[in-house]
C-alpha cells in the first residue's frame, strides 16, 4: 500500500478517514462501469438523505423531560449495537482471542473517541443552529489529514493542503457569523461564551475525535474485519456513554413512548440504513462519487431544519458552509481513485 494511493483523505480510504461514514467497507474498488448503475444511485441518494435527518431528529427530543444529550449519545450507539449482534457477534468472537494487547487498546480507543464524538456533537446541536454545528462536525477530513503524516506515515499533497486552508478558512468564518439555537438550553447561559459559539467549538471537538476513531480503523483493517470492529466499537462506545451517563446525569430511562421511538430511529435511520446504503453504494461505485454524496448531509441537514425548525440559513453560514464542503472535496480529489498498478491495495 503506497502512500500516494491512500494518501491523507484519499479516496480508496473515504469510510477509513473522514467524511462521517463510520463503517463503509473499503478493501476493493467498485466497479469501473457504473455509469448505468441507478440501483446504486438510489441507494447513496437514500443514505444521504437518512443521514441527513440525524440532527433533525435529534432536535425533535429537546421537549421537557426527553432524553438528555448524553442520554440520545448513548441510547443511539447502544440500539445499533444490539440491531448490529446478530451479524457482529461471530466475527467479534473469532477475531477478539487473536488479537494482541495493542490492538485492543486500538480498539478501546477508538470506542472512546467514538463516544466523546457524540458526547461533543449532539449536546452542541441545543446549542447552536442545525446548519451550523453540521457543517462545522462535517470537517473531520481536515484533521484527519492533518494527523496522518504522523500517525499514519501518509504523505498530503499540494493539492489537499490547499483544501484544508478552504475548508478550515469556512470553519473560521462559520465560528465568526452570529447564529443562535432555537432549542431551550440555547437560552440559558453558558460558561465563558455564548451559547451558540460553545455549541460550534463543541461540533469541531466532535470533528476531532471522530478523526481518531477513523485513523484508528486504518491502524486496525488488517487485523480486524470491518463486522467486527463496527460491533466492537459500537458496543465498547456505549457501554463508556453509558457509564459516563450514570455517573453524571443517573439512569438514561423513563422517557415517554415518542421519545423511545425517536431513539430507536436515530439508531435506524441515520447510524444503520444512512451508513450502510454508503457501504452497500461503495461496493459499487467510485469512492470519488461517494465522497461527494456524502458532503450532502450538511445541505439536507440546512434544508430540512429550514422546512421543519424554522431555521433559515445566513448567507454568512451558506458561505462558510460551502467553503467547507469545497475544501473537503479537493482534499478528497487529491489522490487517485485507484491503487497504482501493480501494488496490493489493503
Amino acid at each position: 500500500m503506497t502512500s500516494r494511493a491512500r494518501c491523507c483523505w484519499g479516496l480508496p480510504t473515504v469510510a477509513d478517514v473522514g467524511a462521517r461514514v463510520e463503517g463503509v467497507a473499503t478493501e476493493g474498488d467498485a466497479p469501473e462501469r457504473h455509469e448505468r448503475d441507478w440501483p446504486a444511485f438510489i441507494g447513496l441518494a437514500f443514505g444521504v438523505l437518512c443521514v441527513g435527518s440525524a440532527a433533525i431528529l435529534i432536535r425533535k427530543l429537546d421537549g421537557v423531560g426527553s432524553p438528555s444529550p448524553l442520554a440520545i449519545a448513548t441510547w443511539r450507539l447502544l440500539f445499533a449495537a444490539v440491531i448490529l449482534a446478530p451479524w457482529s457477534a461471530g466475527p467479534i468472537r473469532r477475531a477478539w482471542p487473536v488479537l494482541v494487547a495493542r490492538d485492543r487498546l486500538l480498539v478501546l480507543a477508538a470506542a472512546a473517541a467514538l463516544a466523546a464524538h457524540f458526547a461533543l456533537w449532539i449536546p452542541s446541536l441545543r446549542l447552536t443552529s442545525v446548519a451550523s454545528s453540521v457543517a462545522l462536525v462535517t470537517t473531520t477530513p481536515i484533521f484527519v489529514a492533518l494527523l496522518s503524516p504522523w500517525l499514519l506515515g501518509e504523505r498530503v499533497s499540494a493539492r489537499a493542503w490547499l483544501g484544508i486552508a478552504v475548508a478550515f478558512a469556512g470553519a473560521l468564518a462559520l465560528l465568526a457569523v452570529p447564529s443562535a439555537g432555537s432549542a431551550p438550553l440555547a437560552a440559558a447561559s453558558c460558561p465563558v461564551m455564548s451559547c451558540p459559539l460553545l455549541g460550534k467549538l463543541m461540533a469541531l471537538g466532535g470533528a476531532v475525535a471522530v478523526a481518531f476513531y477513523f485513523i484508528i480503523r486504518r491502524r486496525t483493517r488488517g487485523h480486524l474485519g470491518l463486522v467486527a470492529y463496527i460491533g466492537l466499537v459500537y458496543g465498547l462506545a456505549a457501554i463508556i456513554l453509558l457509564l459516563f451517563t450514570l455517573l453524571v446525569e443517573g439512569a438514561p430511562v423513563g422517557y415517554s413512548g415518542r421519545d423511545w421511538l425517536l431513539l430507536a430511529a436515530i439508531a435506524v435511520v441515520p447510524q444503520l440504513l444512512g451508513h450502510g446504503s454508503f457501504n452497500w453504494a461503495l461496493s459499487r461505485l467510485p469512492a470519488a462519487l461517494v465522497v461527494s454524496a456524502v458532503l450532502g448531509e450538511p445541505i439536507v441537514s440546512t434544508l430540512l431544519a429550514w422546512r421543519l425548525l424554522a431555521e433559515p440559513p445566513s448567507r454568512g453560514l451558506i458561505a462558510g458552509g460551502a467553503a467547507i464542503l469545497i475544501g473537503i472535496l479537493m482534499m478528497a480529489r487529491s489522490a487517485p481513485s485507484r491503487p497504482a498498478a501493480g501494488r496490493k491495495s489493503g
